[in-house]
């Protein structure tokens, strides 16, 4: 494996760590998409739905995204969290809330 895809993928790990999704999702764009493993992709995955949903508000866009990771690793809960968390967003956001 080349340096270049391997400094990306903690570069993008990091941000993913520290919350800057947009930077974690710049990180795992540089990489090709034969050079990225499922733990990389399961996490740019997560950045993009988070982002989606918190940024933008493109709810299913954010879920569809999760769901993706869903299947990267079915045994981790955390997508079922991010779920749960855009569908609560989504109605907070929503004009006819009661």
């Amino acid at each position: 494996m080349k340096l270049g895809p391997l400094i990306s993928k903690y570069l993008g790990y990091g941000h993913f760590k520290l919350s800057e999704y947009s930077k974690c999702i710049a990180a795992y764009q540089r990489i090709k998409s034969t050079d990225m493993d499922e733990s990389s992709t399961y996490n740019r995955l997560l950045a993009e739905g988070i982002e989606l949903a918190d940024k933008h508000h493109r709810f299913p866009e954010a879920i569809g995204k999760f769901n993706q990771a869903k299947a990267v690793y079915p045994q981790k809960v955390e997508p079922y969290i991010y779920i749960a968390m855009t569908i609560i967003l989504k109605r907070n956001q929503s004009p006819d809330r009661d």
